[in-house]
């Protein structure tokens, strides 16, 4: 069974102004990994689930975007970008070893939530990284970024 490991406690949402907002987290996924482990789930392993971003209700979310900081080393290491709804919604796969500053995001025709133009988050939700993990020898960082409107905005 994969373990969940909240990460979401660094997650910030700023106005961009007109009802556009970005919401933002920077993820050591040591210390994921640190927080896992301290509740009783281990080092990672393929399925285990980061949540990276806490997205409020009745927010569109227009895309998601990764960046690698610190590269990870492991014979494999990548993660796809979802939510509870569908784990590869954002982003089909991220490599998480790869070079810094690598950018990842929704592509239209390839990722189920640019494909249909973003998605409306009518409950609160978190967008969330799902690994696939083999012989991790260190762990780096990658910051995540969504891009949103709130259709609620007067």
């Amino acid at each position: 069974m994969a373990d969940t490991v909240d990460m979401t406690a660094g997650s910030n949402a700023f106005s961009l102004g007109g009802g556009m907002v970005r919401i933002s987290n920077s993820i050591d996924l040591q210390a994921a990994q640190d927080a896992n482990t301290a509740a009783g789930g281990g080092t990672f392993v393929s399925s285990d689930i980061i949540q990276c971003l806490d997205i409020p209700a009745n927010m569109f979310v227009l895309n998601v975007f990764s960046k690698i900081k610190t590269a990870s080393v492991a014979t494999t290491l990548t993660a796809t970008v979802g939510d509870g709804d569908d784990p590869n919604g954002w982003d089909a796969s991220i490599d998480l070893e790869g070079a810094a500053g690598t950018v990842g995001y929704a592509i239209g025709g390839t990722d189920a939530y640019s494909t249909t133009n973003g998605r409306l988050y009518s409950a609160a939700d978190t967008i969330d990284l799902v690994l696939t993990v083999s012989a991790i020898t260190s762990l780096g960082a990658v910051d995540l970024v969504a891009l949103c409107f709130d259709p609620t905005y007067v």
